[in-house]
């Protein structure tokens, strides 16, 4: 997908693309047990309140993007992201890379979280990476390197200096290349993909 040629009334290509990805790692909740019988909570789905952050927390132009995104077919009428959506979240237009880029960039990036987790008093560890996507499939060039990172999950002890930590952590993978698409374990994309461990932390 060429995000270049997409255009939007409400707002830039890259607040929705922004938007959505901040969606899609929104956590799942669980079910629950009610009366003997096992309740599963409502899907996710897109609202203007979930928007509104990456616009400037404007909700009136929230609403109207949401009316736009569901008359453009990015998602349905309930706020279920669609095909487009999905695209666009994960789309990141860059060169195409050898195959022999890709191993190198992998290699760094387990080389980058195996430095992380031996960090001096670190709280928030690289607990695993696996790959998904196109890098899993036979051929010559590439478009991203699709990696599913797993970071140590928040406790009731978490503090705002963990979350500060967990996002340098985040960024400091992310700083191996700019051809590294990574995301959340909550994606509901990367959650029904096929999969490849490339890393796990060894406690």
């Amino acid at each position: 997908m060429d995000i270049s040629r997409i255009q939007f009334q409400n707002a830039t290509t890259d607040e929705v693309q922004a938007a959505i990805r901040a969606f899609l790692c929104l956590p799942m909740e669980m079910p629950e047990i009610r009366n003997g019988q096992v309740v599963s909570p409502p899907p996710k789905r897109v609202t203007p309140d979930v928007l509104a952050p990456h616009l400037g927390n404007d909700l009136g132009r929230a609403s109207a993007l949401m009316s736009e995104l569901i008359s453009s077919g990015y998602l349905d009428a309930s706020g279920k992201p669609l095909a487009p959506a999905m695209v666009l979240a994960h789309d990141k237009s860059l060169p195409r890379i050898p195959r022999e880029t890709v191993d190198r960039i992998i290699a760094n990036l387990v080389a980058e979280a195996k430095r992380l987790n031996a960090r001096v008093d670190a709280r928030v560890f690289v607990e695993r990476l696996d790959l998904f996507g196109s890098t899993l499939r036979e051929g010559t060039d590439f478009g991203d390197i699709d990696v599913i990172v797993h970071l140590t999950d928040p406790t009731e002890d978490f503090t705002p200096e963990d979350m500060e930590e967990q996002d340098e952590v985040s960024a400091a993978l992310q700083a191996v290349s700019e051809h590294i698409n990574m995301t959340c374990p909550f994606d509901e994309v990367a959650a029904r993909a096929a999969t490849k461990t490339i890393y796990t932390r060894q406690a």
